[in-house]
């Protein structure tokens, strides 16, 4: 049985966390909820929170055996998530070794302050327009109480406690936005922390579709003179712009594909080493390619960015000359430049993938292959 995934939520008082905590538990049906409020007197400090704070604010001075023996009993149960109404996340070693995910709720100190006036020194009356307290259903006496504490002592422990957890946490959100926004950006979160690293690449580099761009031939010209600088010009036989962006009008991947020709004399080692000088590119083997190659089975890429794309994108096929697929990438390229036609069929085309493909990038080329066959085939016919 996998273990359920803890997810701790801290915020100041006042900012939103139960009501975050509420609206999570909500989206994450199979979940349970630990709140911090639950365990009064017996998780608090031997000390005054203030004077704590003001000494450095070891966190592990907080009594949190209680709440460490119920998420551990919790583990073992079949539950997906366990939700933390919890203020101190990874700040406390009893606890902090049993999360998996830290959310910090950054919500302003006159926010949360405002928050709390209306929760504790209120009643909202919905009869009137703005649903505004009458002045008999406010302690003034408490409230000016409250506010004068505030000042003097704990305003400065409600400021430490963004320094302290910011560095320390997952994931930060605005404590201004809505319990249920909040909750999408948690979620969302969760399941990036738990993805695959095949489903971390579905996600940031997606397939994507542009109307076509003629400065893709410019950036062609522009990467085949840094290939032409960093290999030695004796193993080069050809260097071909292929691809949806070699075609004027078509719609296309922003990825610009180029053939790069080889001898078969060429020392692959040291042409892998002379292009890998420049750390922009990407050397992808026969065992990294999910896509059948043609000899040697080397391919670079560049452009490929740790969270996405960069402006320009490049795909470096290396073969030999004379492979036939080159050829047939030379023919479908070209005819499709001279029937004007088949390039809206294939735009047609691309945008039905698109639908079903955007996050499958090996899926949505695999799809198109009938579609290029006929046209390759129709290609020789019109040589």
């Amino acid at each position: 049985m996998k273990k359920p995934f803890v997810i701790s939520i801290a915020a100041l008082s006042g900012g939103g966390k139960t009501a975050t905590v509420s609206a999570l538990k909500k989206r994450l049906v199979n979940s349970a909820v630990l709140n911090w409020d639950d365990y009064g007197d017996e998780v608090d400090l031997d000390r005054d929170i203030n004077e704590w704070s003001a000494n450095g604010g070891d966190y592990n001075e907080w009594h949190t055996e209680p709440i460490a023996a119920d998420i551990k009993r919790l583990l073992d149960e079949p539950y997906e998530y366990i939700i933390l109404d919890y203020p101190f996340g990874y700040l406390n070693d009893c606890v902090g070794k049993l999360i998996d995910m830290t959310v910090f709720i950054d919500t302003p100190l006159d926010v949360a302050l405002a928050r709390r006036i209306i929760r504790d020194y209120t009643s909202r009356n919905t009869k009137y327009d703005f649903g505004l307290a009458d002045v008999e259903e406010v302690s003034l006496a408490g409230l000016d109480k409250e506010l004068c504490f505030y000042l003097e002592c704990s305003r400065s422990t409600y400021a430490r406690m963004p320094e302290t957890h910011k560095p320390m946490s997952d994931l930060i959100v605005d404590g201004r936005k809505l319990p249920e926004e909040i909750a999408e950006e948690i979620i969302n979160a969760i399941r990036i922390a738990n993805e695959t690293d095949e489903e971390r690449r579905a996600r940031i580099y997606p397939v994507i579709l542009s109307e076509y761009n003629p400065a893709w031939t410019e950036w062609f010209v522009e990467e085949k003179a840094n290939l032409e600088r960093l290999i030695d010009a004796d193993n080069i036989v050809r260097i071909s712009h292929i691809g949806s962006t070699s075609v004027p009008g078509l719609t296309a991947k922003p990825t610009v594909d180029i053939i790069l020709e080889i001898t078969e004399t060429t020392d692959l080692e040291k042409l892998i080493s002379s292009v890998l000088l420049s750390p922009e590119y990407i050397c992808l083997r026969e065992d990294d390619l999910t896509i059948s190659t043609p000899p040697p089975h080397l391919r670079f890429i560049k452009g490929y960015l740790p969270d996405g794309f960069a402006k320009k994108v490049y795909h470096i096929h290396v073969v030999y000359s004379n492979d036939n697929d080159t050829q047939d990438k030379l023919l479908f390229r070209d005819y499709l430049i001279a029937h004007p036609e088949a390039v809206t069929e294939y735009a047609e085309l691309k945008r039905k993938l698109f639908e079903d493909y955007e996050h499958n990038r090996d899926g949505y080329t695999e799809a198109k292959g009938a579609f290029i066959k006929e046209i390759i085939e129709k290609a020789r016919g019109f040589i």
